[in-house]
C-alpha cells in the first residue's frame, strides 16, 4: 500500500497483507509495518494531481498557498496533510497519487482493496469542494457533487470515522462509527440525519447501530442508483467492497458486462433472491419482451430499496453460479396468462409485510426469460402451500436470449396452476 508522508510529502510503500516490502534504489523507502493513516474521500477535478507527477512538491508547506498557476491537486493534498497532523497521523492516502493508473496490476489491486483500506483508515477527511456553507437537519437534501458519484459511496459507508470539510476547508461536522451511533452528539445526528435524506440510506447504517451486510442485496444496489462513474465499468468496480467480492477489472467491457459479472460474483457467496427484485427501465434493453434475469444497472434497483428477505426464510444455501450460469431453487407460480418467480423477499414497507415478491416470466418451450411486463417486481400472499420449488439454471446458449433461465426438473415434477382471482 502506497502513502504520502505528511511531513515530507514523500511517497513511501507498506506492506498491505503483514508481508515485507522489498524496493530497490527507484522504489519508495522500504517498510515491514502498515502505520495509522487518513483517507481522503473527494471528487475530481480538471486540474489533480497523479502518480506521474512524481513526489509531491518539498516546498509545499501543508496547509500553505500556492502560487498562480500550479495545480489545484496540490492544495487539496497539503490540506490534507495538515488535517492530518492535527490529528497527530504521519500518512495519507489520496487515489489522484497513491495509484498508478498506468499500471493495470496496480490499479487492479488498489481497486480491489479500496473499500478495505478505507473501512481500516483511522479517519476519512470529506472534502465537499462545492459547499459552501451546509445547512444540517433541516429536512432538505445536501447538495453536493460528492453525493452524486459512484466512488463515493463506499468512501461514506466504510470508514470507521468521517470529517466533512467545506469548500474552504472549515470543518462542517463528523461521524464515528466506532461508538456504535449512541454516542455521536446532536450536531453528528444532525449531520447522519441530512446524509441519510440526501442518499436514502438508512440511519443504522450510516450512524454504525447496524452493519453494512444486514443490509439486502436490493437495498444496496438502491444507494448506487442515482450515482455516475466517469468510466463505464467504474459503476460495478465501485461496488465491490460494499459486496465483499472480488474480480479482475477489465476496461473497455462496458457496464452492463460488468455489472452482470459483479452479480455473478455476489451470487457465488450470496442466496439473497433480492438480487432478482429490480425494475426493468427502458432504454435498458433491446430484447423484445423478454429481458435477462440480471439487472444491467443500478438504476434498475431505484425502487428496490424496501426489499428484504423475508423473516421466515430458511433457505441460506447460495445460489449456484456455474459456467453455464446461475442455478437456484425457487416455486414459480403458473396463472395461465401469467407466470411468476416466486423470491424470499418482502416489502418492509408493504401493507402487507408476509407477501413475497414476484417477478414476471416469460414461458419458452423448454425454459424461461423475464417478461419486461409488468416492468416491476408484484407482491402475492405467501405461497408455500400453493406452489411446488422447481430448478433453475440461466444458460449462455447462441440459441437462447443471452441470461435466459431454463427449467429443468424430473419427470415426475409439474407446473402447479393456480386460480387465485388475482388480476395482474
Amino acid at each position: 500500500m502506497r502513502l504520502v508522508n505528511a511531513h515530507t510529502l514523500d511517497l513511501e510503500d507498506f506492506p498491505d497483507d503483514g508481508k515485507p516490502v522489498f524496493n530497490d534504489e527507484n522504489t519508495p523507502p522500504f517498510h515491514r509495518e502498515l502505520p495509522p493513516y487518513a483517507i481522503l474521500s473527494h471528487t475530481w477535478g480538471d486540474d489533480e494531481m497523479s502518480y506521474r507527477d512524481g513526489p509531491v512538491h518539498k516546498n509545499l508547506p501543508p496547509g500553505s498557498s500556492l502560487k498562480a498557476g500550479s495545480k489545484f491537486g496540490y492544495l487539496k493534498i497539503g490540506n490534507t496533510c495538515y488535517e492530518a497532523q492535527n490529528r497527530n497521523l504521519d500518512y495519507i492516502w489520496v487515489d489522484t497519487i497513491c495509484i498508478d493508473k498506468d499500471n493495470p496490476e496496480d490499479t487492479d489491486k488498489s481497486i480491489n482493496s479500496m473499500f478495505h483500506w478505507y473501512a481500516r483508515a483511522e479517519v476519512c477527511l470529506v472534502y465537499l469542494s462545492d459547499v459552501s456553507e451546509p445547512r444540517l437537519g433541516d429536512d432538505i437534501p445536501l447538495f453536493s457533487r460528492w453525493f452524486t458519484r459512484g466512488w463515493t459511496l463506499p468512501e461514506l459507508v466504510a470508514p470507521r470515522k468521517l470529517v466533512f470539510f467545506s469548500g474552504g476547508w472549515t470543518l462542517t461536522g463528523d461521524i464515528n462509527r466506532e461508538q456504535n451511533g449512541w454516542k455521536n452528539d446532536s450536531e453528528s445526528q444532525r449531520l447522519i440525519h441530512t446524509i441519510s435524506l440526501t442518499t436514502g440510506i438508512d440511519r443504522k447504517y450510516l450512524d454504525g447501530t447496524a452493519s453494512l451486510h444486514s443490509a439486502s442485496v436490493a437495498q444496496r444496489m438502491s444507494w448506487a442508483a442515482k450515482r455516475e462513474t466517469r468510466e463505464k465499468e467504474d459503476i460495478a468496480y465501485c461496488l465491490l467492497g460494499l459486496f465483499g467480492v472480488k474480480m479482475p477489472l477489465k476496461y473497455g467491457e462496458g457496464d452492463i458486462n460488468a455489472f452482470r459479472r459483479l452479480q455473478e460474483e455476489i451470487l457465488k457467496t450470496s442466496s439473497d433472491q433480492t438480487i432478482f427484485a429490480w425494475e426493468v427501465r427502458e432504454n435498458t434493453f433491446n430484447c423484445g419482451e423478454g429481458v435477462r434475469m440480471l439487472a444491467p444497472s443500478p438504476i434498475c434497483f431505484a425502487a428496490s430499496g424496501d426489499f428484504v428477505r423475508a423473516e421466515t426464510c430458511q433457505d441460506t444455501t447460495p445460489i449456484a453460479v456455474t459456467d453455464e450460469g446461475v442455478t437456484l431453487n425457487a416455486p414459480v407460480l403458473d396463472l395461465g396468462c401469467h407466470t411468476f418467480l416466486v423470491l424470499d423477499c418482502v416489502n418492509r414497507q408493504g401493507s402487507r409485510k408476509d407477501d413475497r415478491i414476484c417477478v414476471p416470466l416469460l414461458s419458452e418451450i423448454d425454459h424461461y426469460i423475464r417478461s419486461s411486463w409488468p416492468p416491476t417486481p408484484l407482491p402475492f400472499p405467501t405461497l408455500s402451500q400453493v406452489v411446488r420449488e422447481l430448478k433453475f439454471r440461466r444458460l449462455e446458449s447462441p440459441s437462447l436470449t443471452a441470461c435466459t433461465i431454463l427449467l429443468t426438473f424430473d419427470p415426475s415434477e409439474h407446473l402447479t396452476r393456480c386460480s387465485s382471482g388475482v388480476t395482474w
